[in-house]
């Protein structure tokens, strides 16, 4: 609803930043969106002639009725020229922001910017200096290693001689598989990438069951890399979904054997949710298999891990646990 006269906005996006819930409203201006699990959200609303707004948002109950609204845009809007092509540099600059941004190794049939016209770079992609890029748009990336289209605005991105840093404020729309050989690779993908992240490791942290999860770590105190307790370095907040972590020192882990370690190391106060989510991303570094970790292997928030699947007898029964989250071709 438009803030100032108090009429609707017709066919506004409304996403959940980084879940799999989002939908356009209709010509009346209403939107709805189902099965939302309980929990703190950031809501992002956007549409065009108006300024983006964001709101947080807590649903404790499967029913809560929102009323948003829009600040006209005091922008006047750009006219927009597309060119026949980008000229060299920018592709080469582009190449590297693929790179960074989806991961490598990757295929651009696996993994791709739909909309990649709307990437600019700074200082002309020179990697000398810092290195950033910008998009005019929300970027478009098709996942066809997890099966998601994300929809995502592009607030930061750089590269610098220590690491590349970038955040994106979107959305996960599953796909829909063109049969069931690419649901399955689809399920055993979006498994594998949970598996050793951070997330998993969060989760596994906060529930104290570190070596069940298949994590081994160790914290260096003074120099020296010991073991330790997980207990000891989580404190409760006035939320029960939250939990404030206090580490003394940086975190060596390795998942299942793996001969490559992760480090993490706290750059401020750590607040994360029972499920492993941090509320701010920026308050722990990451080095090592972790911080190798991009678009191509990013989940929804809301993704649930079943660690049944490899326990079920058929097909069909891994197929019950993803209804009313993969449409099924029929």
């Amino acid at each position: 609803m438009d803030s100032k006269t108090k009429e609707v906005i017709p066919f506004a996006h409304i996403f959940f930043n980084n879940t799999s819930y989002g939908t356009q409203a209709n010509e009346s201006g209403e939107f709805s969106i189902s099965k939302i699990y309980p929990g703190q959200y950031q809501v992002h609303v956007s549409s065009i002639g108006y300024e983006n707004k964001i709101y947080s948002l807590k649903i404790e109950e499967n029913h809560t009725n929102l009323l948003l609204f829009l600040n006209e845009s005091s922008k006047d809007l750009i006219e927009v020229k597309v060119s026949a092509g980008k000229d060299v540099n920018w592709e080469r600059s582009m190449k590297i922001f693929e790179r960074e941004l989806l991961g490598r190794g990757y295929s651009k049939k696996e993994i791709n910017i739909r909309n990649r016209e709307i990437v600019e770079f700074e200082n002309n992609g020179n990697l000398k200096r810092n290195f950033k890029a910008k998009a005019k748009d929300a970027l478009l990336i098709e996942n066809n290693v997890l099966g998601y289209l994300y929809k995502g605005f592009l607030t930061e991105f750089e590269i610098t001689n220590k690491q590349t840093r970038y955040t994106l404020s979107g959305y996960f729309e599953p796909m829909e598989p063109k049969d069931l050989k690419e649901l399955v690779r689809w399920i055993r993908k979006r498994r594998f990438a949970y598996e050793g992240s951070l997330r998993h490791f969060l989760k596994a942290f906060v529930a104290n069951n570190l070596e069940e999860q298949g994590f081994y770590a160790t914290i260096n105190i003074s120099g020296k890399n010991v073991g330790f307790n997980p207990i000891q370095f989580i404190h409760s907040t006035t939320d029960t979904s939250i939990v404030m972590l206090d580490f003394p020192g940086l975190i060596n882990c390795y998942y299942r054997n793996s001969k490559l370690s992760s480090i993490l190391k706290p750059q401020s106060i750590i607040y994360c949710t029972q499920s492993g989510l941090l509320l701010n991303p920026l308050s722990m570094e990451t080095n090592g298999k972790m911080a190798d970790f991009r678009m191509a292997e990013e989940l929804p928030t809301d993704y649930i891990y079943q660690t049944t699947f490899q326990k079920e007898k058929s097909i069909e029964e891994k197929l019950y646990y993803l209804q009313g989250k993969i449409p099924l071709m029929r």
